[in-house]
């Protein structure tokens, strides 16, 4: 009996260390969003960054 009871609660822990799907697939959702806009923030910071050269420090001279 106490070696049943040892492996339920294992079987108990690994569950509660589990994610519901639902919730991962929103997680994966948003993640999602958010790498679209820092893309779509990449691709403006590029057009506008026309020069391809740095300023001292490595710092990107923004002209607008």
């Amino acid at each position: 009996m106490e070696d049943i009871n040892k492996s339920l609660q294992e079987i108990i822990e690994e569950l509660q260390r589990k994610v519901y799907k639902e919730e991962f697939n929103n997680i994966v959702r948003d993640q999602a969003i958010i790498n679209e806009s820092f893309c779509n923030e990449n691709v403006l910071g590029r057009w506008l960054w026309r020069s391809g050269e740095v300023k001292s420090g490595s710092l990107v001279p923004w002209e607008i």
